[in-house]
Formats: C-alpha cells, sequence, structure tokens
C-alpha cells in the first residue's frame, strides 16, 4: 500500500537523521492560532476514564477515547451521572454497537450536539441539534509539508436549518448564563479576535 510505504520512508528518514537537510524529508510545520484568553473558571469534574485502564494503553498521548465507554461498564474508576458527547457517535465509532448501546442506556442522563439522529443520539435524553460544517465560524490549520504555516478560516454558506445552532455560540451563552462570560459573544467573534491577534495573519490583514 502507497500508505505503508510512505510510513516507511518517514521511519528510514527519522532513523537515519535525514529530516530537514538537503535531499531529505522536510519536517512538517503547523499552525499556531493565538486566541483570546479564557478567563478563571471554575475547576471541572469528571471521571479518570479517558486515557483506558491502567497499563493497557503505553503512551495516551490523544487518550483512549474507545476505551470510555468499556471502563464506564466497568465502574472501578467510577460511573458518570451524566455524560455528553459533541461532533461523535460513540455507538457506532467504537465497535460493539450493541454493549455500547447498553452501557449509555445505564447512565442517568446522555446529552449530545449533533447535525443528525443517529444509533446514539437516538439514547440521548436532550439532543442539541448542531450546525453543519457549511453553517458555522471556525479557525483551521495543516500541516505543511512545505515548511509553510498554513492558516484559514470556515465561514457559514448557509443559514442552519430549524432551531440547529452552532455549539461554539451555545457554549458562549452558557458561560454567559453560569456567571464566567468568556470575553466574547459568538464563535465568529472568536474567530475575528483570533485572526486579528495571531502572529502572521494579524500582519497580513487579520481577519479581513
Amino acid at each position: 500500500h502507497g500508505s505503508d510505504q510512505e510510513r516507511a520512508m518517514q521511519m528510514l528518514a527519522a532513523l537515519t537523521g535525514n529530516i530537514n537537510s538537503p535531499g531529505g524529508r522536510c519536517q512538517g510545520v503547523g499552525a499556531g492560532w493565538s486566541h483570546p484568553p479564557h478567563p478563571e473558571q471554575p475547576e471541572g469534574k469528571g471521571l479518570p476514564i479517558i486515557d483506558g485502564f491502567p497499563g493497557q494503553v503505553a503512551f495516551p498521548t490523544h487518550h483512549a477515547s474507545g476505551m470510555v465507554l468499556k471502563m464506564i461498564k466497568d465502574g472501578s474508576m467510577g460511573r458518570p451521572d451524566v455524560y455528553m458527547w459533541y461532533c461523535y457517535q460513540p455507538v457506532y465509532s467504537n465497535g460493539e454497537m450493541l454493549e455500547n448501546a447498553e452501557v449509555l442506556k445505564s447512565i442517568p442522563y446522555l446529552v449530545c450536539s449533533t447535525i443528525t439522529y443517529d444509533e446514539s443520539s437516538s439514547l440521548a435524553d436532550l439532543i442539541l441539534p448542531d450546525a453543519t460544517y457549511l453553517e458555522r465560524w471556525d479557525w483551521e490549520d495543516m500541516v505543511s509539508p512545505k515548511q509553510i504555516a498554513e492558516y484559514y478560516i470556515r465561514q457559514p454558506l448557509v443559514q442552519p436549518l430549524g432551531e440547529a445552532r452552532d455549539f461554539g455560540d451555545v457554549c458562549c451563552d452558557l458561560a454567559e448564563r453560569m456567571g464566567f462570560p468568556l470575553g466574547y459573544k459568538s464563535k465568529e467573534e472568536f474567530v475575528r479576535m483570533s485572526c486579528d491577534m495571531t502572529p502572521g495573519v494579524k500582519e497580513a490583514g487579520g481577519f479581513e
């Protein structure tokens, strides 16, 4: 497979120290967005269930989301009273769908923010209809093999249907109601402020 060959070439370049040298591979360069600082917030509460069972995952640098429902079922690290997911499909994405559905059913209150009515959202007590990628603001970035940081923004092409709202806007509203405003009122304002304070983007004209 091409992807296997690519990984082998990357590994060979790393083992031989042939990174960022003439004729060698270029190290990818990622964009570094600046964003408005968050005010001091109350410390979140949670269970130690995002990295898998102790000793199971050697380096959970991106956590072990596929093990969360199994840890909830096991219960040795505690069980949540509320479980919320965003842009995710915990029943379908982790294999063993019937078991996943039963675990979710055992949790007292389920909340999801999603654009689809699927195997997971059908079990939720509260569904927050989210805006699709065509209907929301965001800033994006990508690692560039040309060693030029890539910055870009997402802009809505159409208005969300019905009562759908960008979950970023929902969070801004919730923070305001709970007494710790974030310093911006909407996702669009967050994107505009980020563009106007990120080095490189700022000098190039910021949001405009």
